[in-house]
């Protein structure tokens, strides 16, 4: 059973500096909830089909994900599968432009992998879309501070 969760932020700042620091891996320890390290597996790095393994502390241990590019439309679009032990999940980040402000809407369907991950899955989604509303609003707060 997937569920999906999409979540909205808009950026006092124009889609060419939002997507810049978006998609520069130096910056996520400053925005995604966790973070611990990101390496390069394959493909040229940000592209489509490219891969890289994302490593999270979560709840005192440490998770590994590896993420694909799925599509990439730079300034408009970034799309990518996470896959981990527990949990399958696809993405699609859109960037709309807005004059000197852009506009995030981030759509994720999260699939758990396992029976207890499914039996699980319906009361997390709240959580989920607690934590990924935070990346979002820490990810507008840092670009918002580079000016």
């Amino acid at each position: 059973m997937a569920i999906s969760i999409k979540v909205t932020v808009t950026v006092n700042a124009p889609v060419e500096k939002v997507w810049e620091i978006f998609m520069d891996p130096a910056y996520l320890k400053h925005w995604l909830t966790g973070f611990i390290s990101v390496e390069h597996l394959s493909g040229t790095l940000g592209h489509e089909g490219s891969t890289s393994k994302l490593k999270f502390l979560e709840r005192g241990r440490e998770l590994e994900v590896i993420e694909k590019v799925l599509h990439l439309n730079p300034l408009q679009q970034y799309s990518f599968s996470m896959q981990s032990d527990a949990i399958e999940s696809l993405a699609d980040v859109r960037f709309v432009s807005r004059g000197q402000m852009t506009e995030i809407i981030q759509a994720v369907q999260y699939s758990p992998q396992g029976f207890l991950m499914k039996l699980l899955m319906p009361f997390m989604k709240g959580a989920m879309k607690k934590r990924m509303t935070n990346d979002l609003s820490n990810l507008k707060a840092f670009i918002e501070s580079q000016k």
